[in-house]
């Protein structure tokens, strides 16, 4: 079903509205997607500074339940979501926030950069990678970052993560479950991937995950990737 958005972008100490071809909102068909006009955020200059995205999303009348796709949200870092009036024109608190709660907002966040040499990592893997209960080396609190953003943040480099807990190289290439998520790459420079772990837990041959992973590093170097493949995680059922 078609959704209208509404977002902005909330930093320092100024909100700004974000439009779509120049409209403040945009109606998004099943299945479709919808992308911001490029908007000039000072703030964002500097390397470090935090920001918070704000979605506004209603449905047909005569509808129930959440007919869009949803994240999970972290209280810890800020997250959270709030139920009735748009709340985009200005940044507004406390939210709804806790264990379990989810709610819309943007896929990828795109920016335009000074350094037009700097690297943009796609980071793609399982948990790990994922950062699976991971903490926000500043702040301490649960933010799912993992090893890789890390170095990218500690770097300034750009990334997009589409790394996902439980995911096997076998599953990636085999039951499209990267054909929603390998898009988002396009553009990245290089890509990081650390799968394999999770291949051999259920059985997979030292030969099949080879067969996998080569053609992952395949697919993303005819994407223009230079490809880092991680060492596999060692695992033990020894005490």
């Amino acid at each position: 079903n078609a959704i209208t958005v509404k977002a902005a972008i909330y930093a320092g100490t100024t909100t700004y509205p974000l439009t779509f071809n120049g409209a403040s909102t945009v109606t998004i068909p099943a299945g479709g997607r919808a992308i911001t006009d490029l908007t000039a955020i000072p703030e964002l200059a500097a390397l470090g500074v935090e920001f918070t995205t704000m979605t506004y999303v209603t449905q047909p009348s005569g509808q129930s339940g959440n007919m869009w796709q949803t994240a999970h949200m972290f209280s810890e870092s800020g997250e959270g979501i709030w139920q009735g009036d748009d709340r985009t024109d200005a940044y507004t608190s406390p939210w709804f926030a806790g264990v379990g709660l989810t709610g819309y907002g943007p896929t990828l966040i795109l920016g335009s950069r000074t350094d037009k040499t700097a690297p943009v990592v796609a980071i793609i893997g399982d948990s790990i990678l994922a950062g699976a209960n991971d903490k926000n080396p500043t702040t301490g609190n649960r933010a799912n970052i993992g090893w890789a953003e890390r170095a990218c943040m500690s770097n300034g480099y750009g990334m997009v993560k589409i790394a996902s807990s439980g995911d096997r190289a076998h599953l990636f290439v085999t039951t499209g479950g990267s054909q929603y998520r390998l898009p988002l790459a396009a553009g990245c420079t290089h890509a990081i991937t650390n799968y394999g772990i999770n291949d051999a837990i259920v059985g997979r041959t030292a030969a099949q995950i080879k067969a996998d992973l080569d053609a992952i590093w395949a697919t993303l170097s005819g994407m223009g990737m230079q490809v880092w493949q991680a060492t596999i995680t060692p695992r033990s059922t020894s005490t």
